[in-house]
């Protein structure tokens, strides 16, 4: 089965990045257990280790042999075994380089899953559905607990995140589609305020779903502006951080609303996501509006640390949509459920 992912190119120019939507022939597992690839790892020191170990002891036996045990010139023997060591070296150095330069990222990428911004699913059969489509390593082993499937075919993955369609259809989207998304993180957070309080790279995390799910509904639903939206704790029946992306003028799930239901923004391409500075240096929520959103609502982010192997940091240039929705909107829609992937 095929997995889809997006990834990010280089244009011609060599200053624009752009996503372009490939189909990789394996199965949808790319959160590989931080346990198996560090014994992979450290197995590959030792091997590396006790390669030179065998090295040093075959150099010594070379050496050995440079007696003048004939009346023989030692010298050219000596200048061919010096070169024939010194290739063997850069033979062995560049292999186990590459093998090393290969593995080192995807070893700092499971780091992801020791720190505290990744956490499994605690269990439950209020999320299952949304476990498994995350790719979370809790649900792998179970059955797909989701009536529309949990492979391939339904899930456009991220790095740490993953988009889908929701079932739920946005209104008042004029001309474009009213066909909506959902962007969930392989990691488990109840909401935005888990995120916000447990979660230091939480910045990184939301700009890729952002940008993830930007990317996705113009492959879904077609190109054009959207709105980004995300309910604030206490307002979500889904157990599980979501970000719900659908047409730029519509609504969906009582969204856009006041702030202390749901934040929104608009994004009109991707050259909104501009590199601005490192999220070390960052004052907190300085350039991302939803960060500051959540603080304004859950108080300070912890200390803004990067996440391993994160893509480009992107502040997004977001326009915040304030309260301007009607309020006599029926109260009964803020409980409405929204378990956007039925589960069995």
């Amino acid at each position: 089965m095929a997995a889809r992912h997006f990834v990010e190119v280089e244009s011609s120019d060599g200053e624009q990045s752009e996503g372009v939507l490939v189909e990789v022939t394996a199965p949808a597992t790319y959160g590989v257990r931080q346990g198996a690839l560090r014994s992979v790892f450290f197995a590959l020191l030792a091997s590396t280790a006790a390669s030179f170990v065998v090295l040093g002891v075959l150099r010594t036996k070379v050496a050995s042999r440079q007696t003048s045990s004939a009346g023989q010139s030692q010298e050219l023997p000596s200048l061919e075994v010096s070169k024939e060591l010194i290739a063997l070296d850069s033979k062995f150095l560049s292999d186990w380089a590459c093998i090393l330069w290969l593995l080192l990222p995807h070893y700092s990428s499971a780091t992801f899953a020791s720190d505290s911004c990744f956490h499994e699913f605690p269990g439950g059969w209020w999320s299952r559905c949304f476990c498994q489509l995350a790719d979370n390593p809790a649900c792998r082993s179970e059955p797909c607990a989701c009536k529309q499937g949990c492979g391939a075919e339904v899930t456009y993955r991220h790095t740490r995140s993953t988009s889908f369609v929701n079932y739920k259809r946005a209104w008042g989207c004029g001309a474009q589609s009213n066909r909506g998304l959902l962007t969930i993180p392989q990691s488990f957070f109840h909401d935005i305020r888990s995120l916000k309080n447990s979660c230091p790279g939480a910045q990184e995390l939301l700009a890729e779903m952002l940008r993830g799910s930007f990317r996705t509904y113009g492959t879904v639903a077609g190109p054009g502006p959207v709105r980004q939206c995300i309910h604030a704790a206490g307002h979500v029946s889904q157990g599980w951080l979501h970000l719900h992306t659908f047409c730029q003028d519509g609504h969906l799930d009582n969204m856009p609303n006041a702030y202390w239901i749901a934040w929104c923004g608009s994004m009109s391409s991707i050259e909104q996501m501009n590199i601005t500075a490192p999220l070390a240096t960052e004052v907190h929520g300085l350039c991302h509006p939803e960060i500051r959103w959540a603080e304004r609502l859950y108080g300070p982010m912890p200390t803004a640390a990067p996440l391993p192997m994160a893509a480009p940091l992107a502040s997004t240039t977001v326009t915040v949509m304030p309260g301007a929705l009607p309020m006599g909107l029926p109260q009964a829609a803020l409980d409405s459920a929204e378990l956007d992937l039925k589960e069995t």
